[in-house]
């Protein structure tokens, strides 16, 4: 671990014991006073959380792959509501050459289709900061239904145009056989 790896791991430190204090003001009741009201004190502590989940995943980082964490000064570790992790970093944005496409829950037709697009880096995926867009959703009668302007915000992040269009030819895969079959009945 070199001194940059030890500075990190201080700062990460320094960060849960903020934390920690706010933790305890929060079950003291003392979260409101003349200078700031519950939504504030809310949000602070939601993106002191997420601050410190980035940094200690950095630090984990630093500890399993060293190298990705120098070459990557942004790097961290996203984790999805299903506890799957997924490196990113906004340096790789343009420079994804693919992309993972799902719904984001499995069990509901009409839920949120997300593309992650991603570079393998000596075998290792690293996704985009932001990991992921969400471009449309499905339905209940299990077609897929593109978002207007998706194209743009992937745009607006620096995605290659080549990983744009692999979402534009997933979409148009995933609807062509119930299209077929509609003028054969």
């Amino acid at each position: 671990m070199d001194t940059k790896d030890l500075e990190l791991l201080l700062e990460a430190q320094n960060r849960l014991i903020e934390q920690f204090k706010w933790d305890i003001k929060c079950k003291d009741n003392d979260i409101v006073n003349k200078d700031k009201n519950i939504k504030e004190y809310s949000q602070e502590n939601s993106k002191l959380r997420s601050d410190n989940r980035r940094l200690i995943s950095r630090v984990t980082l630093a500890l399993t792959n060293p190298d990705l964490v120098k070459r990557f000064d942004d790097i961290y570790v996203y984790t999805n509501r299903w506890g799957t992790e997924r490196i990113c970093s906004k340096h790789v944005n343009s420079k994804c050459t693919d992309v993972y496409i799902s719904h984001s829950c499995g069990c509901c037709a009409d839920s949120p289709i997300e593309v992650w697009p991603y570079v393998s880096i000596d075998g290792t995926k690293v996704y985009s900061d932001p990991p992921y867009f969400i471009v449309g959703e499905g339905s209940y009668s299990y077609k897929e239904i593109e978002y207007d302007g998706w194209e743009k915000n992937l745009q607006n992040s620096d995605i290659p145009q080549e990983v744009i269009s692999k979402v534009k030819l997933w979409f148009e895969t995933q609807n062509v056989e119930e299209e077929e079959t509609e003028g054969n009945e």
